[in-house]
């Protein structure tokens, strides 16, 4: 089998790649690199099926007759041009969330739902207290003391405009949410990762408190290549953070939510992608005044023991629905099925 479908910057597809060549492995196949060799094409991210190399390995398949099994990595609807050329030629499709599995299936293609794996190994609770967390991460243990964290890490910019809100993750909302959230000398909003000037703008011009890990970015300059994390950092980060706070308007996952519950934070979500999926209705919100209710209660009970518990549990439950061996028993059915 040949895994194909890359960024190249170390963001979640290479990280898809990843992890797919390593479940092709445990479920008894060869990962092998070129396509010629491969009778069957795994594209974590479909839509590389119609670059230069894609295109290359789509002829190829057509006069070999290999199987391809392809990704959606985020919302597709059925009137999309591309997805209607993929219909031909794709044989298995894999979606990141059951809305997504069901909107494809209902259109007669053959499709599995298998939530975007995250590595409960990197991203777990180490028991490691704040002030040890925050030495590991060189931050500066007083500018967060005695703050509860509300992390969100997912970009908040596209690299043709810094200036503008990316839509799909909606920072407008995040924005509107945390300058309506109380107590502002008792909480932080922690951000990390590259192309937040949105968010840090408005943080600045509303006197939201935030704390930025990495070289906060400069007006109109593209950070994407210093401010991108590695994993083993943002697995302290999610560690760190007390709540976990995604405001999407949609995802195919998003990853976030996985990390923020392995790492027993409070994952606080819009209903999108795979969050009706693997969290129950208590971390999920809609309107503004939900995640602001929801937010102000858990700044003023951070030290809650029953709070706690219902962090460990959500834990608990998201492993065994989305951890290693249900990931791996997933995948074994999708091959099987080719």
């Amino acid at each position: 089998m040949h895994v194909t479908g890359k960024d190249g910057i170390g963001w979640s597809i290479d990280h898809d790649r990843s992890s797919a060549e390593r479940y092709i492995s445990a479920a008894g196949m060869k990962v092998v690199g070129s396509p010629v060799t491969a009778s069957v094409i795994h594209s974590v991210w479909w839509r590389t099926l119609f670059g230069k190399r894609g295109r290359a390995i789509r002829t190829y398949s057509r006069l070999t007759r290999q199987k391809i099994v392809a990704t959606v990595t985020n919302e597709v609807f059925v009137d999309d041009a591309q997805y209607a050329a993929a219909k031909k030629f794709v044989d298995v499709w894999v979606a990141g969330n059951r809305k997504q599995q069901n909107r494809l299936k209902d259109n007669g293609v053959k499709i599995f739902w298998q939530p975007f794996y995250v590595d409960e190994n990197v991203f777990t609770a180490s028991g490691k207290s704040k002030e040890e967390l925050c030495s590991d991460l060189k931050i500066d243990f007083d500018s967060i003391k005695d703050r509860y964290l509300i992390s969100n890490f997912q970009r908040d910019t596209l690299g043709t405009d810094l200036r503008a809100p990316k839509e799909q993750k909606d920072p407008e909302k995040l924005i509107r949410i945390l300058a309506e959230l109380p107590r502002k000398d008792e909480w932080l909003l922690l951000l990390t990762g590259p192309r937040r000037h949105y968010v840090i703008s408005e943080c600045k011009r509303l006197g939201i408190p935030y704390y930025f890990v990495g070289s906060e970015p400069q007006t109109d300059v593209d950070d994407i290549h210093v401010n991108v994390q590695p994993e083993s950092r943002m697995a302290l980060l999610n560690d760190l953070a007390d709540c976990s706070l995604s405001t999407s308007a949609w995802e195919g996952g998003p990853k976030a939510i996985l990390e923020g519950a392995y790492a027993k934070s409070y994952v606080l979500t819009t209903p999108v992608g795979n969050a009706p999926d693997v969290l129950p209705q208590e971390c999920l919100f809609d309107a503004d005044e939900m995640a602001v209710s929801k937010l102000t209660d858990l700044v003023e009970n951070r030290d809650s023991e029953e709070v706690a518990r219902y962090i460990e549990k959500v834990q608990k439950d998201v492993l065994k629905l989305c951890g290693y061996e249900a990931t791996l028993q997933r995948w074994q059915d999708i091959y099987q099925a080719l």
